[in-house]
């Protein structure tokens, strides 16, 4: 018969082997739909991509990867950090999976404001396929990023080490106005999106149209996502401070 002493010691072996085998530290798999999108835009885009893409981040923040998605932690001013800016206007970003996102535009007739009725008809022949349209770009970047660089190695290197090598720095970011994002759930997924755009020439493509404004209508299968009006960073890139044998602690871009 098992005493409750023996049953307690049993307990705690199978305890222990739990801790080593699976160590608290492990780092958190993603397989959804948040992987996918963060893992093809990062790849195609080279920018990494904000979950969900309607996030707000600032230059500074820093956090810990979960694959490619980011999970913000605070911001590097916690620590005394400051750092100098710079921005600039950019060109709308349009994006699509290659070979599994077909898109045909429909244009009607103007109104009187000179806005054409337009229909976006998106199939996506695969699941976890890709469109993405960011409107209203700006790219704000941080400009003294050696200096910067410097000052986060010796927080690295500094007495408690508040900065950890598991840490990623936002360096840049690609603020929004405005999108659309969608992402199929299943194969065969059918959407329609339909709104007011002004047209300037025939032969409309998706980059030529704003679907900011524009309504879902999900014909067929299931569709994550819909259009935004308003402010966030859908895309961004980020450093990290390394520390390897050979070599100094230094700050590097990371991929």
């Amino acid at each position: 018969m098992i005493t409750l002493r023996t049953a307690t010691k049993i307990l705690s072996v199978v305890a222990l082997a739990t801790s080593v085998l699976v160590p608290k530290s492990a780092p958190v798999v993603r397989t959804g739909l948040d992987a996918a999108y963060a893992k093809e835009i990062h790849k195609q885009l080279d920018y990494f991509a904000a979950w969900d893409p309607t996030n707000k981040f600032s230059l500074g923040d820093f956090g810990q990867m979960e694959g490619k998605v980011f999970k913000r932690l605070g911001n590097v001013k916690k620590f005394g950090i400051q750092f100098t800016t710079e921005k600039f206007a950019s060109g709308p970003i349009t994006y699509t999976s290659s070979g599994n996102t077909n898109v045909n535009v429909d244009v009607g007739a103007k109104d009187k404001n000179g806005k054409n009725q337009v229909d976006v008809k998106v199939t996506f022949s695969k699941t976890k396929s890709i469109l993405l349209q960011v409107e209203g770009v700006t790219t704000e970047r941080i400009k003294n990023i050696g200096k910067f660089g410097d000052a986060l190695v010796d927080l690295y290197k500094a007495k408690g080490k508040d900065w950890k090598l598991s840490y990623v720095v936002i360096t840049e970011v690609k603020r929004s106005k405005g999108g659309c994002v969608l992402i199929s759930k299943e194969a065969d997924s059918k959407v329609t999106l339909s709104g007011k755009a002004e047209i300037k020439k025939s032969g409309a493509k998706l980059a030529d149209v704003d679907l900011r404004d524009f309504s879902v209508g999900v014909t067929k299968g299931k569709v994550y996502g819909q259009p935004w009006n308003s402010e966030c960073t859908p895309l961004f890139q980020l450093h990290e401070v390394k520390d390897p044998i050979t070599k100094k602690a230094y700050f590097t871009e990371y991929k």
